[in-house]
């Protein structure tokens, strides 16, 4: 091993570590891996040596992001081996990513890049849009913060506001897809692109986001063959392997469409599938 310690990211938001990280940790430790759970916003990379990162659980980030790429860029720098890497994270910091993997051709929910300065022609754009159901998200955010469902006709006014005063300059405007509410959105969890297990994400009464902390509700679940090559697809278009990825798509007609693709720090939900605690601590002790 060329290192003996490693640094999983955190966020001091959390009273005590998640029961992944531990599982991880605990993993690890197991094969002689010195672990350490450290607050992403206290993290210094120049004091460290001979460690690893790996990024988990660094919640907020999107709230003080100017910290978080100063962060990325200390990485960079430090000459540390640093899981998913900075320039992955960076790419799949803003959502404009799934724009990009659209236009080279992936399957990816029908997606509009909107900007502060459009908000006062929202009306206009919607109506020239080919559907009538819409979500609104900042191009930079998690957990569904800042997330606005809308049909074509509602009034805007109060929506136009608040996007006004917010501290997002570009939001991304997607079609809302029905399956979500009747059928749930699909996570799949990768290691080094190979396929670990599935989690069906359903969302709570009267509501269309799957997030446990909003009442959805997650359990594991067989994996349609058409998602997983769908998935494959995506991960395998990468200009680099990611040691960890989620792949949340939603179901369209008979084929899936692309939602989120997370590699800064989804959860996993290994501790719904205890399997892949081995699997994802034997990938990244290859990389030792």
């Amino acid at each position: 091993m060329r290192f003996h310690n490693l640094i999983l990211l955190t966020t001091e938001t959390l009273k005590e570590p998640l029961e992944d990280d531990l599982l991880l940790a605990r993993a690890l430790e197991a094969n002689g891996l010195r672990v350490s759970l450290e607050n992403w916003e206290r993290f210094e990379p120049e004091s460290q040596r001979m460690q690893a990162v790996l990024f988990r659980t660094t919640w907020g980030y999107p709230k003080k992001l100017k910290a978080f790429k100063n962060l990325l860029k200390s990485l960079s720098k430090s000459g540390l081996d640093v899981w998913n890497s900075p320039n992955q994270i960076r790419w799949n910091l803003k959502k404009d990513y799934l724009l990009k993997l659209e236009g080279l051709g992936y399957p990816v929910i029908p997606s509009k890049l909107l900007r502060r300065e459009e908000l006062r022609n929202i009306s206009d754009i919607l109506s020239k849009l080919e559907y009538e159901s819409f979500v609104i998200k900042p191009l930079v955010g998690s957990s569904a913060l800042g997330c606005h469902r809308l049909e074509l006709g509602d009034s805007l006014e109060l929506l136009t506001q608040e996007l006004q005063n917010s501290n997002c300059d570009h939001w991304l405007l997607q079609e809302f897809q029905e399956t979500l509410i009747t059928e749930g959105e699909l996570s799949l969890v990768f290691f080094e692109n190979e396929f670990s297990h599935a989690a069906l994400k359903r969302p709570g009464q009267d509501d269309y986001r799957v997030q446990e902390e909003l009442g959805g509700k997650v359990e594991i679940t067989p994996c349609p063959s058409e998602a997983l090559r769908v998935a494959k697809k995506i991960l395998n278009g990468l200009e680099e392997e990611p040691l960890y990825a989620r792949v949340d798509l939603v179901r369209k007609n008979k084929g899936y469409l692309l939602m989120e693709l997370e590699l800064i720090e989804p959860d996993l939900f290994l501790r719904l599938h205890k399997p892949s605690v081995a699997q994802f601590s034997s990938s990244l002790l290859k990389r030792f």
